[in-house]
């Protein structure tokens, strides 16, 4: 959100970068090709953000032409397909020299790559929570439900489910015309701590019976969030977006926020927010920051 004349503008502008033309990492990227998707969902929302897709590189990037005025920048990018290390790092710094804070969410390489991949994906998070940007880190591994053995393809298209859903789920919330109980991104950087690594957790569910729908969504966003290797229990604020299309009720928001204090604890600040999803009349998201 930028400020415009000394006053804050409530406009949002996404900025998705692909660097160099190396067509077939463009398509293998998971993450990349979630966040290509961002600029047709925004065209399909009331006073939706404005989207510009930059084919360059980081190291190319115009910070006065770009990013001047920014309040805060949310920053999305696969660390496994970095050609330079150095550049999300020096990029994060430079926008905090000139007052912009960030947010950098991340995915991580899967174990089956290279030494070198998992190497430099390893030292780049390692400069960045050397910053003061706040991080949410995906192992790509970890997406996959326990004991889920896909076809290639059908991987690869769930993990690229699993972030588009995340960004249509935050961008949703984060509108008022579109969230009946709104987020801002100001919200996600004040639950996530600078130098600490946080996690994000997407998960669906379409159960036909309602009666424990909730509390099995919440215990599977939970135990994702477990393997991502977040301590939830110590958590002090959580981000919590349910979604769904008018299939969720008052007293199941209710069980929500009951079901999500019994696992990390009747002190924790909940963060709540809705949005509209269209993912079937049954079908209920949970999105989880910590």
């Amino acid at each position: 959100r930028s400020s415009f004349g000394g006053r804050p503008s409530q406009g949002l502008r996404i900025i998705a970068i692909d660097e160099g033309n190396n067509t077939f990492t463009q398509v293998r990227s998971p993450i990349k090709r979630a966040l290509r998707s961002l600029r047709e969902l925004a065209n399909n929302m009331p006073f939706g953000p404005q989207v510009d897709l930059l084919s360059l590189g980081l190291d190319s990037l115009d910070l006065e032409k770009q990013f001047s005025g920014l309040e805060l920048c949310f920053l999305v990018s696969s660390l496994g397909e970095l050609q330079h290390a150095e550049d999300l790092p020096r990029l994060i710094q430079a926008l905090e020299n000139q007052g912009t804070k960030t947010i950098a969410l991340v995915s991580l390489p899967e174990e089956w790559e290279s030494t070198n991949t998992i190497s430099k994906a390893e030292d780049c998070l390692k400069r960045i929570l050397a910053t003061q940007a706040s991080v949410i880190a995906v192992p790509i591994d970890e997406i996959a439900s326990p004991g889920e053995d896909l076809p290639w393809e059908d991987h690869l298209k769930e993990v690229v489910n699993y972030f588009s859903t995340a960004f249509e789920a935050l961008l949703r919330a984060s509108l008022w015309v579109e969230g009946a109980s709104a987020i801002t991104e100001t919200d996600i950087y004040s639950v996530l701590r600078p130098g600490r690594q946080g996690s994000l957790s997407v998960s669906q569910r379409f159960d036909t019976e309602q009666e424990d729908r909730i509390r099995n969504l919440v215990h599977e966003s939970c135990d994702r969030l477990i393997r991502h290797h977040a301590d939830i229990s110590t958590a002090n604020q959580i981000l919590a977006i349910l979604s769904g299309y008018r299939s969720f009720t008052r007293s199941e928001v209710r069980t929500l926020i009951s079901e999500l204090k019994s696992v990390c604890g009747e002190e924790t600040e909940i963060l709540f927010g809705t949005s509209h999803l269209a993912i079937g009349p049954r079908g209920l998201c949970l999105t989880l920051i910590v």
